[in-house]
């Protein structure tokens, strides 16, 4: 939880910015209410705040390759970050590619175990970005739905609990891949460009990697095998910037 805080001010301090005594006027109590035809058409940029759940499944040896049990491991945390990309919209058909970084702490603990010694380990997701092509329909004006997928990069990080003897600690840089989907809605308009808002969910697989932990007594070495998965659900507000903007927004 410790980038709650910073998630929080991140993404506050965008919607701070749309909801301006200057945009009030034009901020609909629902979203989006568009007069006319609508173009997705542009760069945008923004940020976004969510949850990851999912699970690491865990598969343990020590010498001679003696397997221990294996133990799916559940990830919980938040996560946080900023996104960048271009849309092109042909009739109701968008294209678009997106990049983003996030700051996270998703974290999994597992214990494995031989029915003598014990592996209790803790395993950290503490950041990630992705690049992805998104492709979508615009159903009604100032409305996009889309799928998304591409690369995944990412650092997970392993830790023997409570951590205390030698070779308990790995950073483990991964790639691997994600897709997913949202909906997205125009909310409000200016001159310069328009707010849009977003809830996405992605898939994440870093595919399967191995460490080995010393320094656990008479079953030293033990190697242990991960393929950390996750789920992410996030919200997200994004700044499209003109001129590829179109009048949108009904006024009372």
């Amino acid at each position: 939880m410790k980038n709650l805080p910073l998630a929080a001010l991140t993404l506050g301090a965008l919607v701070a910015v749309a909801g301006t005594p200057a945009l009030a006027a034009d901020l609909p109590l629902k979203a989006p209410i568009v007069t006319g035809p609508y173009d997705w058409t542009g760069f945008y940029g923004g940020a976004n705040l969510g949850l990851g759940f999912g699970q690491s499944l865990d598969t343990t040896t020590a010498p001679p390759g003696t397997p221990f049990s294996r133990v799916p491991a559940t990830f919980n945390g938040t996560a946080a970050g900023l996104q960048g990309g271009y849309n092109w919209q042909a009739g109701w058909v968008v294209f678009g590619v997106e990049a983003d970084i996030q700051w996270a702490n998703i974290v999994a603990n597992a214990t494995s175990s031989n029915g003598v010694f014990n592996l209790s380990d803790q395993e950290t997701l503490e950041w990630f970005g992705t690049g992805r092509g998104r492709l979508g329909i615009a159903p009604a004006p100032g409305w996009l739905v889309y799928g998304t997928g591409g690369a995944l990069y990412g650092v997970v990080r392993s830790d023997l609990v409570p951590g205390a003897t030698a070779g308990s600690s790995f950073i483990n840089t991964r790639f691997g891949w994600t897709a997913g989907a949202g909906v997205e809605a125009a909310i409000t308009t200016l001159s310069t460009g328009t707010w849009a808002a977003r809830l996405e969910f992605l898939y994440m697989d870093f595919g399967t990697f191995s460490n080995t932990f010393a320094g656990i007594g008479a079953a030293t070495p033990m190697v242990m095998s991960v393929h950390p998965t996750d789920f992410i659900v996030r919200l997200g507000l994004s700044y499209r910037f003109a001129p590829w903007s179109a009048p949108l927004l009904a006024k009372d």
